[in-house]
């Protein structure tokens, strides 16, 4: 938990098959997709986390290229107090940039299924369909050096914050602009600039 953050990360909550889907994603893809989700649990939005067209504020998708590949994960935090990770998937088709119909139709699935697990409602297949997070979302993505992947992600948050606040009006040459260049680089893969 970063200092002065008295609340600490928001819980992520995996809905569906998004935690198996992303364990399954280059280890570069699963790091850039971590360090965005750890960014929202702590009320930040990563460089590459755009609004997933036609539905609205809060819900984010991250698109990550990896050797030709495209690689998705599509998250809300729209539900207070939680970051729900919706879907993980690698874009097969090779024209357009647009998301698959069938992929924004699962996400519409489970959005609804996470709003009701936000609101409480029970099923069935509750403890099936949704994985909660072990608090670090680097664990959770299989990463041998889990804790050190999460040291190095609050560290990069909080050094970008100071220099934030230490420049919050700096113009196009200035540090703030050069060193935000990296907010979209993986923890693991900064280098000092």
């Amino acid at each position: 938990m970063l200092s002065g953050d008295h609340t600490g990360p928001k819980p992520l909550i995996w809905v569906g098959d998004s935690l198996k889907n992303l364990h399954d994603f280059p280890e570069d893809v699963k790091d850039e997709v971590g360090f965005a989700l750890f960014q929202a649990q702590t009320g930040k939005t990563h460089v590459k986390a755009k609004p997933l067209k036609d539905f609205g504020s809060g819900i984010l998708e991250v698109v990550s290229d990896h050797r030709g590949d495209t690689f998705r994960a599509v998250y809300t935090v729209r539900l207070a107090g939680r970051v729900y990770v919706l879907h993980a998937f690698q874009k097969k088709s090779k024209t357009g940039i647009a998301t698959p119909k069938a992929e924004l139709d699962l996400v519409r699935q489970r959005l609804k299924r996470a709003i009701e697990l936000h609101g409480g409602e029970k099923n069935n297949m509750a403890k099936l369909d949704h994985i909660e997070g072990s608090g670090n979302v680097f664990a959770d993505l299989g990463f041998p050096d889990a804790e050190e992947r999460l040291a190095k992600a609050e560290l990069a948050q909080k050094i970008a914050s100071t220099l934030q606040k230490a420049a919050p009006h700096a113009g196009a040459g200035s540090r703030r602009s050069r060193c935000r260049s990296t907010e979209g680089v993986s923890p693991a893969l900064r280098t000092a600039e």
